[in-house]
């Protein structure tokens, strides 16, 4: 039985809900936006808000995932909700401080966060392809639920149980990421773009546009991110790279730049009248103009 002084996981995971989360009775139906008081009377629900992430959720698709968590000294979760009827589970971490996900994330915090996700999903043995949008709603008694743990989690306390591993986010590997990931796969496939592309655009607003179009087309994930999501990460991306990668100013540096190179003489011209001799003598152009000074 829980302490009276403990905190109560079900009221935390309550209080943290939406507005108007998606949710519903029978996913064969689709979902549907509802106020939270009818939402949380439905076996779904969305457990994180589109700009923040409050809960780790693993889709468990065997039994005793709990068990097994315990076995293996894992992170016990906050909050265990099981199908009566096979025994499969979610299980929620409830984090001290929400990872933010917003045009104003910070990126290494979004990267770690993720990191902890990738490397706990492959721990627990959980479902891969879980989208993370909705949950076996732990308020609704269809589920068998129960609290384990009462007190929050910060994300440095994992590594007292979990050796954490980095998602990849090359483009190549792009499908491989998984729920935060796939953030930080878009957010650092969008950054390269931006930093070469960003010159081509008249407006800042049609510049963010291109960010989104550009976003959309990275985000190739067996379960693709929400548009809501891609419209963050491209107003992120698109924000900063307007505002510190300004044509003239780069261009003012530049020429500072090597009107300062010139006064100090400048290095020695690379080609000379009988074209790269140092490829003639079979050596580096550095050692043919050491020689040659010797």
């Amino acid at each position: 039985m829980e302490n009276n002084n403990q905190k109560n996981q079900f009221q935390e995971f309550k209080n943290n809900l939406s507005a108007k989360p998606y949710c519903s009775d029978n996913l064969a139906f689709g979902l549907i936006i509802r106020p939270t008081t009818t939402a949380t009377t439905k076996r779904y629900i969305q457990h994180n808000s589109p700009l923040s992430h409050k809960f780790f959720v693993f889709d468990c698709d065997y039994k005793n995932a709990l068990e097994y968590a315990d076995d293996n000294n894992l992170p016990l979760p906050n909050l265990v909700a099981i199908n009566r009827e096979n025994g499969h589970s979610h299980l929620f971490y409830d984090l001290e401080v929400p990872v933010l996900t917003c045009s104003n994330a910070r990126k290494k915090p979004l990267q770690y966060a993720s990191a902890i996700e990738n490397t706990l999903t492959k721990a627990l043995k959980a479902d891969k392809n879980y989208s993370g949008l909705i949950c076996k709603n732990p308020l609704n008694d269809y589920w068998l639920t129960f609290q384990v743990r009462a007190e929050n989690y910060t994300l440095k306390e994992f590594e007292e149980y979990l050796n954490i591993e980095s998602q990849p986010t090359k483009k190549q590997n792009i499908q491989e990421a998984i729920g935060l990931g796939r953030n930080c796969a878009v957010f650092d496939l969008l950054r390269n773009w931006a930093y070469t592309n960003f010159c081509h655009y008249s407006t800042q607003e049609d510049f963010f546009q291109a960010c989104i179009q550009q976003a959309s087309s990275y985000n190739q994930f067996t379960t693709p991110l929400s548009l809501n999501e891609i419209k963050a990460i491209a107003k992120s991306v698109s924000k900063w790279v307007w505002k510190n990668f300004d044509i003239e100013i780069r261009e003012k540096k530049f020429i500072s730049l090597q009107s300062y190179r010139g006064k100090l003489g400048g290095r020695p011209k690379t080609t000379t009248a009988d074209g790269k001799p140092w490829e003639l003598a079979g050596i580096s152009r550095a050692t043919w103009y050491r020689q040659k000074v010797a």
